[in-house]
């Protein structure tokens, strides 16, 4: 299909466009304040996973800036799972697939953490344009913005990665 050359264009001229300018590095968890975390509330366990993930950050003395993609076709009872203003919908998408940007590069937490296991624009767009000095994900991509990619088993559920990640967050002194 020709439009498919056009739009990865497209999308990498965006993804230049917004991309953060914040130098990134490893850190240890003792010079994190605050961390932003990426989920998709499609994913296995979402619910649980969120509550467990945000109870930890706060154990730990930071706080947690959740965010979500909700890419779900809701029906006219069903409600979101997540709050409006954290949360990007599939019609909040533009026509290549892109978030608005003004929301993203508000996100300059010390700490972001990406647990969407997919590299799907929207993902790459979030995790380049965010503000944060350190970056962790779990799917890479070429020239991905991560200064450390954890993955876990096939299946795991949202949980499961964290944990995998939190190992080696603690890790890093």
């Amino acid at each position: 299909m020709i439009l498919d050359p056009v739009l990865d264009i497209i999308r990498s001229q965006a993804a230049k466009k917004w991309a953060s300018k914040v130098p990134t590095s490893l850190r240890s968890l003792s010079q994190v304040k605050s961390v932003a975390i990426l989920m998709d509330v499609e994913a296995w366990g979402f619910q649980e996973s969120k509550e467990e993930i945000s109870s930890w950050f706060r154990s730990q003395g930071l706080r947690p800036d959740m965010h979500f993609f909700d890419f779900r076709k809701l029906e006219k009872d069903e409600l979101l799972l997540t709050s409006i203003t954290n949360t990007i919908l599939k019609k909040d998408l533009n026509w290549f697939g892109m978030p608005d940007p003004s929301h993203i590069v508000d996100v300059n937490e010390d700490l972001f953490i990406s647990l969407v296991d997919n590299a799907d624009f929207p993902v790459r767009f979030f995790s380049t344009t965010c503000r944060s000095p350190f970056k962790v994900g779990c799917h890479g991509w070429e020239g991905h913005p991560f200064d450390l990619l954890v993955s876990a088993q096939p299946g795991a559920t949202t949980m499961d990665l964290f944990n995998e990640m939190k190992k080696y967050l603690l890790k890093l002194k």
